[in-house]
């Protein structure tokens, strides 16, 4: 089980949570807002988490 990291991005005010590990190659700038939204946009936690009711 891991602790997951909460990931807002600015512009949108969308979230995603991620593994300190990923939330690290975001803030090294090797990862951006979308890439870690590809990833995880489909998880149930992250759809309510943006308002988006889960199909």
């Amino acid at each position: 089980m891991f602790t997951p990291i909460i990931v807002t991005d600015k512009e949108t005010g969308r979230k995603v949570h991620c593994t300190i590990f990923e939330a690290e190659l975001f803030k090294s700038g090797f990862f951006t807002f979308n890439d870690l939204w590809e990833i995880y946009k489909d998880d149930f936690t992250v759809q309510l988490m943006n308002g988006i009711t889960p199909a």
